[in-house]
């Protein structure tokens, strides 16, 4: 298992690497020069949620945990007790799951900086990307694994359903062009395009390209990746950073 994310302001790349998950080894490198700033070992399978020139966002299962570690003291700060699988440091926000969600687990969105009080919580969605002000989230079914869901719902934080996209083939990338406008990497039944989205208001905004000929997974198909699974980072519930 690996995770590699940059930095928000794109000074330094983090990595995640493990060969089991009894234990994950974390590196910081410079990413002007490729010198390394950092090196620590966590017990358990880690992933990266989230990074700044600072700090990351840590989340763990075996032991489940979330946590800030700085790479440039080696301080480590425990924000829950429960696995994170997605953090915004910009927005201050965080979501965990209360346990593995193929066991009845629930997802729980709260802010970094106050992670006992709870903004929202679903036990048939999960967040695939929070907006940049905080106030907004995309989420797709908690089951969600394989190329991506058939759904994306977008939310405020607390939950309240603003718009409810569904395609005839899969959702990919979803991202956020700006603080009203979301980027749905769309797959239909033959044709694929990027699809710009302000709540209802749709349009394409990418030329129509073939879809892969490759077979989506329906929601609920499979168990859904955890904090720290080969899967994280990808169309299961993480996004490459900016």
């Amino acid at each position: 298992m690996f995770d590699m994310v940059l930095s928000r302001d794109g000074t330094q790349i983090g990595l995640a690497s493990a060969r089991t998950g009894d234990h994950t080894n974390l590196r910081v490198w410079s990413a002007a020069d490729g010198h390394r700033q950092a090196t620590r070992r966590f017990r358990g399978s880690v992933t990266i949620l989230d990074f700044d020139a600072r700090r990351m966002v840590l989340g763990s299962s075996g032991p489940d945990r979330t946590f800030w570690w700085s790479s440039r003291t080696d301080h480590t700060r425990r924000i829950s007790d429960r696995a994170g699988y997605d953090a915004d440091i910009r927005a201050d926000r965080l979501a965990v799951f209360t346990k593995d969600p193929f066991l009845d687990g629930c997802s729980v969105v709260s802010r970094l900086s106050a992670p006992r009080r709870t903004l929202w919580r679903s036990c048939r969605e999960r967040v695939q990307v929070f907006g940049p002000a905080g106030g907004r989230l995309a989420s797709i079914p908690i089951l969600t694994d394989g190329l991506g869901p058939r759904d994306v719902f977008l939310r405020s934080t607390g939950g309240r359903l603003l718009a409810h996209y569904r395609t005839a083939g899969w959702f990919g990338a979803v991202d956020w062009e700006s603080a009203t406008a979301l980027l749905l990497d769309t797959n239909g039944s033959a044709k694929s395009a990027t699809v710009r989205c302000v709540v209802a208001d749709c349009e394409r905004a990418s030329r129509l390209r073939p879809v892969p000929q490759l077979q989506p997974v329906r929601n609920g198909g499979r168990r859904p990746a955890r904090p720290g699974s080969s899967a994280t980072g990808a169309a299961a519930g993480r996004r490459p950073r900016p």
